[in-house]
């Protein structure tokens, strides 16, 4: 039943790209999801974000099924197509496979026009390596650019042991400066290794502070400020030193540090002014 279902699918797909007039239009992928032979198989697991059912955690047996006979890949982030006909919400594209070119239905929404930076490579501009060196993580600026005209950015774990690497968080842009997740910097891990930290653009007077689970690639808004530290033992073991931008009741503002627990309850404040404080490493009593 999958064969058929999957050859079908592949002459449907074959006369449409032979029937549509070639344009050669290069995309470049910047979104994770699926490139499907099926155009019933894409629709099926292709989420509203543009993400695939069958990246998610768990995966149903039913999904992984629908994307192996519907002919699906994983779209990887930096991927560049060729499209030879262009729809609403798809197109028809061809993909370099293994040395050979291969005909796919792309969703529109993982894929923008090519914009190639002067230096057309990503560039590095923050690391930072778990403890015993087989991980680092990566804040990469790509060589191409969102639709406000700012370079796209991506967080990126890089496993040293055997040189693979996975997309961690894209940038995408929104205008709750909770949501917004442009123009990463300040990356931090948490003492576990299982978390990862770091600011985006937010309001004109601060930038906002989030968190990545690393296994299960959830991110969540932690609070408004500047990344201090992460403290490594003591009391506060695992918890945040925020600096901050406030404001006295009756006028004027300060700046000054703040203790926040990961899930961005403040627990209180830690310093009157913004000097780092020496035991910011073994912080408490």
């Amino acid at each position: 039943m999958g064969t058929t279902f999957k050859s079908t699918a592949i002459g449907v797909l074959s006369l449409i790209a032979v029937s549509a007039t070639a344009s050669a239009d290069d995309l470049v992928a910047t979104r994770q999801g699926l490139m499907c032979v099926s155009p019933d198989a894409l629709a099926k697991l292709t989420l509203p974000d543009g993400s695939s059912k069958t990246a998610r955690p768990n995966p149903s047996p039913s999904d992984l099924a629908l994307k192996r006979d519907g002919g699906c890949i994983d779209i990887k982030i930096g991927a560049r197509i060729s499209v030879t006909s262009a729809r609403r919400n798809t197109s028809i594209a061809t993909y370099v496979v293994n040395g050979r070119s291969q005909t796919y239905i792309v969703p529109n929404i993982d894929f923008q026009q090519v914009q190639v930076a002067a230096s057309g490579t990503p560039t590095v501009d923050q690391y930072v390596t778990a403890p015993g060196g087989n991980t680092t993580y990566y804040i990469m600026t790509l060589p191409t650019r969102n639709s406000d005209g700012d370079p796209n950015m991506q967080i990126e774990a890089k496993y040293n042991n055997n040189s693979s690497s996975t997309v961690l968080l894209f940038n995408r842009s929104s205008p709750d400066p909770e949501k917004n997740l442009t123009n990463f910097s300040k990356l931090v891990l948490s003492p576990d290794s299982r978390t990862l930290y770091f600011q985006t653009e937010a309001w004109a007077t601060s930038n906002a502070i989030h968190s990545i689970n690393i296994a299960t690639k959830q991110v969540l808004f932690v609070a408004p400020g500047e990344i201090t530290c992460v403290v490594l033992g003591g009391e506060y073991q695992g918890d945040l030193v925020v600096e901050q931008h406030r404001y006295y009741a009756q006028g004027g503002s300060y700046d000054s540090l703040w203790l926040f627990s990961p899930s961005g309850k403040e627990i209180g404040p830690v310093s009157q002014d913004t000097a780092v404080p020496k035991d910011c490493s073994t912080l408490g009593h």
